[in-house]
């Protein structure tokens, strides 16, 4: 192996600050992504009128079950039901 005297030409780093200067250079190349990356627009309409526009959903389908005497109780049993927290 080499002698620790000659590792005289080798700069001692600091770790820290290497530390800070990767994470700066993460954060700016993420932040520079993240502007070149397609923004998604928002929904423009609340919670509220995405709930009811479910609901509505929901009863069209099931008028048109009774109208064409579908019988989709097995189905709609089987499914499980969301939990209280993800509900609107």
């Amino acid at each position: 192996m080499s002698n620790p005297a000659s590792w005289g030409k080798f700069q001692r780093i600091d770790v820290d600050r290497l530390a800070q200067k990767l994470d700066h250079r993460f954060h700016r190349s993420a932040k520079h992504a993240g502007k070149k990356f397609p923004q998604c627009p928002r929904a423009p309409y609340s919670p509220k009128i995405a709930k009811m526009r479910n609901v509505c959903q929901l009863l069209r389908q099931a008028i048109t079950q009774h109208q064409h005497s579908y019988d989709m109780t097995k189905a709609i049993q089987a499914h499980p039901r969301p939990s209280r927290q993800h509900r609107l």
